[in-house]
């Protein structure tokens, strides 16, 4: 067994983008090397300044094909309007441009560009099919974030070389996932987790740094793009690595998610309150709920991903990349700079570290571009009034059809953040959704029909659904925003106990102060927490007004 401590770096792409940034990479991978360590680099899509990440731009040109398909449907076939070639030409530009300036050895360089090429090649032949065939499934999108995970990684591995750094990229797509219960749990990670040893048992022995692209295959009809929305999937990748390398040693690994500007968990985005305070320790569930609401305290932060490295022992934390580098020097531990400069996350952690016991142990976090959908019921009137009805039958039948709605949006791949149901209405606050795109059809016939009208959002489609639902009315009401208060050291209510709790009465009387029309309200489940629906143009005095009253009175 190897007797190395290993260290693993997720990095984030906006943290690849410039020639600077692959420098701090490179500084940290030999500052971890220097201090006896071993380090795997795991890395997402890049994004380059003033663009978004490569895997975005693939499914703008996709989407584009998409609507080119519909708007064509009755021209001739060599009639078309799509863009996607200028989209992957200007992306091609652009990562040529920073393997230029970034990679000095030619050959090296000459290497990278020519994989870039290789694969934005295949790339545009998938583009082209796509607009033939007016269709983007679930493993569409994977094929395209695979595509542009493989280049960073690609990219980076050509960088380290070039910076005398003995990186090697490990391919993923290796990874044997055979046909297993379609769903992400034990049995799975157990899979991928024996097949990354199995790719790493050769470089225990050498001073190899193993580069991986974070997608990584799974067996059908599960999809990163599905299961593991907003790059999930490489904080989970970079997980399964890290306890492979725990069984491999006899330390357990270290596991840091690296980005480019988020230097760790706030009790509120510093961007909108100078109150703002870095959290230094965060017990596992509330460092997933922060990163996975809030659109400022953290991202990508699978849950499943942490839940497997923090059950094995190992140690979790969330910086800023550039934090890091500053203040590395030889006489300092790469981790205890890490733990200084971010927040550390783990199952076994204290919700705050002791030595600050005067401060707040609340964090108010909030999320933007939400929908609210209201489904009311339309009873039946017989001479008897809705009071007069059996009321455990309405709330049965309340609940039947919020589980109904559950599995449309689920089914539309719509993210659901909020939701809660009364004898009569059924309320769900869900993500307003972008992404447009046909879904594979049963049939040739439906595939013909879906072609020949403008595609919709995945919004649009799951409320054209529920619309479909005898004796309901569908009401939609975008521009609105989610404001969160949460308990980070409390335990979870009984259910006996759930009602108007003390947390709750100070986020509703904070915002009543401002006087901040509420829309919906829920309680938290698996922590102490409460969320409220305001309009978007509300979401930041609502934070303050929160913040001010909550997290300031728990620090007097």
């Amino acid at each position: 067994m190897d007797q190395a401590e290993w260290t693993v770096l997720r990095v984030d792409g906006q943290s690849l983008g410039t020639s600077a940034q692959l420098e701090q990479v490179a500084q940290l991978a030999r500052a971890i090397t220097v201090s006896g360590k071993r380090v795997a680099i795991v890395v997402s899509s890049i994004q380059t300044p003033g663009n978004k990440s490569t895997v975005h731009r693939l499914i703008d040109a996709s989407s584009n094909c998409l609507r080119t398909k519909a708007s064509n449907y009755n021209k001739p076939t060599f009639i078309s309007s799509c863009s996607h070639p200028r989209i992957v030409s200007q992306l091609e530009r652009d990562l040529v441009q920073l393997i230029r300036r970034s990679i000095k050895d030619p050959n090296l360089g000459e290497d990278a560009e020519a994989f870039v090429a290789e694969s934005l090649r295949s790339a545009r032949e998938f583009l082209a099919a796509i607009e033939i065939i007016g269709e983007m499934s679930p493993s569409s999108y994977d094929t395209l974030t695979s595509s542009a995970d493989s280049m960073a990684a690609y990219i980076l591995t050509c960088f380290l070389q070039s910076s005398d750094l003995p990186a090697k990229l490990i391919p993923t797509q290796s990874l044997h996932t055979p046909l297993l219960k379609p769903s992400l749990d034990t049995p799975l990670f157990d899979t991928i987790t024996s097949s990354l040893c199995t790719l790493l048992s050769p470089h225990l022995k050498t001073s190899t740094i193993p580069v991986f692209s974070g997608s990584f295959p799974l067996p059908h009809p599960l999809s990163l793009h599905t299961h593991l929305p907003n790059s999930q999937h490489t904080s989970l990748f970079a997980s399964l690595v890290t306890v492979a390398l725990s069984s491999l040693s006899s330390l357990p690994a270290v596991l840091y998610l690296l980005h480019s500007h988020i230097k760790g968990i706030y009790t509120v985005d510093p961007r909108i309150t100078p109150l703002a305070r870095k959290v230094r320790e965060l017990d596992l569930h509330a460092a997933v709920k922060a990163c996975g609401v809030s659109g400022g305290t953290g991202v990508g932060l699978s849950s499943v991903g942490v839940e497997l490295v923090c059950g094995s022992g190992s140690r979790v934390y969330l910086s800023r990349i550039g934090d890091v580098v500053s203040k590395l020097n030889t006489c300092v531990d790469v981790e205890e700079v890490v733990k200084a400069v971010g927040t550390r996350i783990g199952s076994q952690c204290q919700g705050l570290p002791s030595e600050t016991n005067t401060d707040s142990e609340n964090i108010v976090i909030y999320k933007r571009g939400v929908v609210v959908v209201r489904i009311d019921r339309v009873l039946e009137s017989s001479g008897a009034t809705d009071t007069n009805q059996d009321a455990v039958k309405l709330l049965m039948e309340s609940h039947r059809i919020l589980g109904h709605v559950f599995s449309v949006f689920d089914e539309c791949g719509v993210r659901v953040y909020e939701s809660s149901s009364s004898y009569k209405t059924v309320t769900v606050a869900v993500g307003d959704e972008s992404t447009r795109g046909f879904k594979r059809s049963d049939s040739s016939e439906d595939l013909i029909a879906a072609a020949a009208v403008s595609p919709k959002s995945n919004l649009e489609t799951a409320i054209d659904k529920l619309r479909d639902m005898k004796s309901v009315k569908v009401n939609v009401h975008p521009n609105k925003g989610i404001v969160s208060l949460i308990s980070s050291s409390r335990p979870c209510a009984k259910p006996q106990e759930i009602g108007p709790t003390e947390l709750t009465q100070k986020l509703l009387g904070a915002l009543a102060g401002r006087k901040i029309h509420i829309e919906m309200c829920s309680l938290g489940v698996g922590a102490a927490g409460v969320s409220v629906v305001v309009g978007e143009e509300y979401v930041t005095e609502g934070v303050k007004a929160v913040h001010e009253a909550v997290c300031r009175e728990s620090s007097k």
